[in-house]
């Protein structure tokens, strides 16, 4: 083996690089530990003071928000806590749900006639560049768009029960004047496996409705499910 020798070199050199090595923390040595963050307004970086190692000065200075992830701030304990974001946006609930039907006079018939669906008439046609219509479901709304669907629109390709395939859900107070409708209009339906009171069946273009009888789980006195 070979190795190349730089030119040049000096005692003066020499004993330059060797403090600065001395300088450098070796295995072993005690290291600067962060314990304390400071965050100085929105348009600051986090200021992180460090504490001094047994034979070196203590450390202080601003960090780049963009070096110090904010996963490892919370690993120390030291990120300042905050309400879930759920509760800082305000969460009111749902506000309704699409689906992608392929001839709006065929789904209006199923969800406006059949359903029963009022039309909400403040969609504006104008500035949507498709056929549609916004329903109403209560006091959420279902937006029909009649767009090329890249879903498999034949049951073939589908789940048999509905309820192992994407879906929506509709609470209502009363099923069994939808079963019976359904019945009457050669729809198909399943139960849900849960044992609720609900049933699922499938619009023209095969998408999924779940409906279910009752809505305690919205009733205010109902415990309030957090997250750990």
């Amino acid at each position: 083996a070979s190795c190349i020798v730089a030119a040049g070199a000096s005692p003066a050199r020499d004993a330059s690089r060797a403090a600065r090595a001395a300088a450098r923390p070796r295995f072993g040595d005690v290291v600067p530990r962060v314990v304390s963050v400071r965050f100085g307004g929105p348009a600051r970086s986090p200021s992180l003071v460090c504490s001094a190692s047994a034979d070196r000065p203590a450390h202080a200075g601003i960090v780049d928000e963009s070096c110090v992830h904010g996963s490892s701030l919370v690993s120390t304990g030291l990120a300042p806590t905050a309400a879930p974001l759920c509760e800082q946006i305000g969460v009111q609930g749902v506000h309704h749900v699409a689906v992608i039907v392929e001839d709006m006079k065929r789904s209006m018939d199923f969800y406006h006639r059949l359903l029963g669906f009022p039309v909400n008439p403040d969609r504006p046609h104008d500035k949507l560049p498709y056929d549609g219509a916004w329903l109403m479901m209560g006091p959420e709304m279902i937006h029909l768009m009649e767009l090329p669907n890249p879903d498999p629109s034949d049951l073939e390709f589908r789940p048999t029960h509905g309820g192992k395939d994407r879906h929506f859900c509709i609470g209502v107070k009363n099923l069994k004047p939808l079963t019976e409708a359904l019945e009457k209009e050669n729809i198909p339906y399943t139960a849900s496996r849960s044992g609720r009171p609900a049933i699922f069946f499938r619009d023209p273009d095969c998408n999924t409705l779940e409906v279910v009888q009752g809505l305690e789980w919205r009733d205010e006195n109902d415990r309030n499910l957090t997250l750990p």
